[in-house]
């Protein structure tokens, strides 16, 4: 081998490498999302309100089916969620279905998270025999 050759080798490896730095580069470490790419807390309201009313509109409380209806409000939000591709952020959605009685209830739900990029959103469905509160938590993954 050439002391020409040998050379140029060594470019084409520094050009390689170069390359590859510039490509590593644009992955960098992000601790904020992008403007633009905050949880999107008005199609998830929808999404819940939505599903709430194909789920429950028309029913009365039934005790052996709260269990169904929940897992189906959870499901439908669920998936809808994930269709919406929200780039680095985690859901948890978190359903409380119960008999409407007249009686005052309280739904309390408390988070350790930073809330410069977590987020939350909260909707709830009434009628003479139900109430319902589904509650979307979006956490932002670092």
């Amino acid at each position: 081998m050439s002391h020409t050759q040998q050379k140029d080798e060594k470019s084409t490896e520094k050009e390689v490498a170069s390359e590859k730095l510039n490509n590593d580069s644009i992955n960098q470490y992000q601790i904020r999302p992008s403007i633009g790419n905050s949880f999107p807390i008005a199609s998830i309201r929808e999404i819940i309100n939505e599903i709430l009313l194909q789920t429950l509109d028309g029913k009365e409380y039934t005790c052996s089916e709260v269990g169904a209806w929940c897992r189906q409000i959870v499901d439908g939000i669920n998936m809808r969620i994930k269709s919406l591709e929200i780039p680095r952020y985690k859901h948890i959605v978190q359903t409380m279905l119960a008999e409407q009685t007249g009686a005052g209830s309280r739904y309390i739900a408390r988070c350790h998270w930073d809330a410069s990029c977590d987020s939350k959103v909260s909707e709830q469905y009434k009628s003479e025999t139900i109430i319902c509160i589904v509650t979307v938590f979006g956490v932002y993954q670092y």
